[in-house]
């Protein structure tokens, strides 16, 4: 194969041509919609598998394209007749329990995370299903349950490790490279792959009070208003969402309710379990609903609560002070959609204002897309960007 003759070292990791057994199943992606073909995909384990890889980019002048959990909904975690640069056997867990940090492998899914930091009572804002990668939600920002209480994720990030499309291995924080750190937590692309994150982690869990209410679509211009008048005043603790949804063929579900228009609320506190039930009553008690599911219970079962839901994807009713929440006139066909999250937050610090960062890494092969994970390609004024999760 060419990249083993290629190479000045052996790579370690798995190499998946076309003709390979696993190569549909490996170049598969969470959105069905896109069915790219790549020329050969490597599975790296190590950041240098990673050099290796874009080296055979850059000899063979192929387009790249990263991916950690494949989530990228436009499909930039793959392409066709390139690279796939798969971080996904990058598993590595260090967790420092007293200084309440952990240096977390770019392949690792949010539920490997959750599972191994609730151990001991710890958490980062992580995604609303397990099977996210925590690369390419960590570099587009990052959104999740706990972001209320502790801020997206990128801002519990303190540094990474970075492949850059030359080939260099760096590190950024605040304090190393801070302006690539910077671009790495949602400032643009084009600057290397991520093999590694550290995080800050926060004390929640690993009980917390939580679940979800499940009502007729058409109570949900009032439960909107509802929830939004009362996520004006609540503690940061208070975290959640509102969804409009079709209910499952879930047993939960009532018989009745089931493939009907309805509006889910999930409801999380970070705090202590017997506060979060008194404070969070207004809001559970609320209505009539179909179902109402709220308890103590683990924090990573919370993570797993729309781990079911289909993956096609919908807009979502995000209610503030001045919106007009949805009408049930205004009829839609019946779709899931992800849950929107209340915008205010006392925890998350804004980015810090810099010049724009211009990254010297481009190859003729192109460079790899650090926000998202992504690849681009320079051709004659035409340019092709992307993110890859």
């Amino acid at each position: 194969m060419i990249i083993q003759t290629t190479l000045e070292a052996p790579f370690a990791g798995e190499l998946i041509a076309p003709d390979h057994p696993d190569y549909d199943g490996a170049r598969q992606l969470y959105n069905g919609v896109h069915d790219k073909r790549p020329a050969l995909i490597a599975r790296c384990t190590s950041a240098g598998d990673v050099q290796r890889a874009l080296a055979l980019a850059r000899e063979h002048e192929l387009i790249v394209a990263v991916r950690g959990g494949g989530h990228s909904i436009p499909g930039y975690s793959s392409c066709d007749g390139g690279l796939v640069i798969d971080v996904g056997p990058m598993k590595t867990i260090e967790i420092d329990v007293e200084r309440r940090s952990g240096r977390f492998g770019a392949g690792l899914t949010w539920g490997e995370l959750d599972a191994a930091t609730q151990e001991h009572g710890l958490a980062v804002t992580g995604g609303r299903v397990t099977h996210t990668g925590v690369a390419g939600l960590t570099l587009g920002s990052g959104s999740g349950w706990l972001e209320r209480k502790c801020g997206i994720t990128c801002d519990s990030l303190v540094s990474v490790e970075v492949v850059t499309a030359h080939g260099r291995v760096v590190r950024a924080s605040a304090e190393e490279n801070p302006e690539l750190f910077w671009g790495l937590k949602g400032g643009g692309g084009n600057f290397g792959v991520v093999t590694e994150f550290e995080f800050g982690l926060h004390a929640i869990g690993p009980i917390v009070y939580a679940g979800m209410t499940l009502h007729p679509r058409d109570a949900a211009p009032a439960l909107l208003r509802f929830y939004r008048d009362f996520m004006a005043d609540a503690p940061d603790e208070v975290c959640g969402g509102v969804s409009l949804l079709t209910a499952p063929p879930e047993d939960v579900i009532p018989e009745a309710a089931r493939g009907r228009p309805a509006v889910g609320l999930i409801v999380l506190y970070t705090g202590d379990a017997r506060e979060g039930e008194r404070i969070m009553r207004p809001l559970v008690d609320w209505g009539e609903p179909w179902l109402r599911l709220v308890q103590p219970m683990p924090y990573v079962l919370v993570q797993q609560m729309v781990d079911g839901a289909p993956r096609a994807t919908t807009s979502s009713t995000c209610p503030t002070r001045r919106s007009t929440p949805w009408s049930p006139r205004s009829r839609r066909p019946p779709r899931p959609s992800p849950a929107c999250t209340c915008a205010r937050s006392a925890a998350p610090s804004p980015a810090p204002i810099a010049r724009r960062w211009r990254s010297r890494s481009r190859t003729p092969a192109g460079s790899t897309c650090a926000r998202r994970c992504g690849w681009t390609r320079a051709r004659r004024g035409t340019r092709r960007r992307g993110r890859a999760n």
